[in-house]
């Protein structure tokens, strides 16, 4: 036997190109077995392999634009000698042995010398893929995948709701990206007001919970934030510990970025378009939460500066009849009793029902001060 392809048609249009080994990787990067260069074709589109008896089958390999043997999508099957393998826009002619192309039967045939292939394009009635069944539901597998995807934004949506604080809505953003995309480090940095540069929030490696220990590229966020735009990015430098990466950012109402959503892997052309669509996805399902978190982050800071300036009026004072008084107050205030304060007017005891408000359970309620002077003698209980 001497398996192989002859393109008929794209790039490789005229070349035969034997089959060796197990495995025989067809894709657009370098490194496949047989390079074809075309957007069309997927990074790592599909992979031919080797069976028992010098059988071939073909499976693809999660490619954007599917494979397909004698112009029928399949996910995966069993090659026969003179079958059409079509990869993006290249025809490619399998064979077994040195026997004619057209010699099995019904088998496709190359064109003739010197007609253009691919410049005139047929179908029947029979042929039409919509008017057959079941040829239909063999090109699910395709959309399959955007089904899964379409349901792991679903789940992220789901998971971002609800009240969430900031690092909460992080670890939960890049547990639904780790879903969507082979990425190794993920990382999710906040840009704030006051802040010179994004401080991350959350960094997770895959397969773990904790954070991790590295820093998202400076550049790459700087270019995020500048731009305000998604970017898929690979450098082919075997030494760099990044090699494939992509940013989205988390915009606020006014188009502003509020965040840097953060994905790297040390593999070269680790991720495709489809990788940064959903990654841009991610990002947009999750701004309106990140916003929300962001805002009750800056509400509670101010919350607690206003308590902290309310305390500096507090009681102020170390001598001995201070001391006491506070000591009384720290008793007082463990009790669910009424407290009677009395004293001469100005001496403070607004300021020790205060202390005793804040020392006590009742403490994150409200503090409401009555003038008893203004109340009528003949005010009853009931209306209070």
């Amino acid at each position: 036997m001497n398996p192989r392809l002859i393109a008929i048609s794209g790039p490789l249009e005229g070349k035969t190109i034997p089959l060796s080994g197990e495995r025989f990787v067809l894709g657009r990067q370098t490194g496949c077995d047989l390079q074809i260069p075309s957007v069309e074709v997927s990074r790592r589109h599909c992979e031919l392999r080797r069976g028992s008896h010098g059988s071939w089958t073909v499976l693809d390999l999660d490619s954007r634009h599917g494979v397909f043997v004698n112009h029928r999508p399949v996910r995966e099957g069993r090659l026969a000698h003179s079958d059409l393998l079509s990869v993006g826009t290249s025809v490619l002619l399998f064979l077994l042995d040195e026997a004619s192309p057209g010699s099995r039967s019904g088998a496709f045939e190359p064109p003739p010398a010197g007609v253009s292939a691919g410049s005139t394009l047929t179908r029947h009635a029979s042929d039409l893929l919509y008017l057959d069944r079941s040829r239909v539901e063999d090109a699910l597998p395709a959309q399959a995948r955007i089904a899964r995807d379409l349901h792991a934004l679903l789940r992220a949506s789901t998971a971002l709701q609800g009240p969430l604080d900031v690092t909460e809505l992080g670890r939960r953003l890049l547990a639904a990206a780790a879903e969507v995309c082979p990425a190794e480090r993920l990382a999710l940095s906040t840009l704030e007001a006051g802040d010179e540069s994004p401080v991350p929030v959350c960094r997770r490696r895959r397969g773990s919970d904790t954070e991790a220990d590295f820093d998202p590229s400076p550049a790459v966020l700087e270019q995020v934030i500048g731009e305000r735009a998604g970017i898929l990015w690979t450098l082919a430098d075997d030494q760099a510990p990044t090699r494939s990466l992509i940013a989205a950012p988390l915009l606020d109402p006014r188009g502003r970025v509020n965040a840097v959503l953060q994905a790297e892997s040390p593999v070269e052309d680790a991720f495709e378009e489809r990788h940064l669509e959903l990654l841009g996805a991610l990002a947009g399902i999750a701004s309106p939460a990140l916003e929300n978190a962001l805002r009750w982050r800056r509400l509670e800071a101010e919350a607690e500066r206003l308590k902290a300036q309310q305390l500096s009026h507090d009681l102020v004072g170390e001598s001995p009849s201070i001391v006491r008084l506070l000591e009384l107050i720290a008793r007082v205030a463990r009790v669910d009793t009424t407290v009677l304060i009395r004293g001469e007017s100005g001496t403070g005891k607004e300021l020790v029902a205060q202390a005793i408000h804040r020392s006590s359970e009742r403490a994150r309620g409200p503090f409401v001060a009555i003038n008893c002077a203004t109340l009528s003698e003949t005010l009853i209980e009931s209306e209070l």
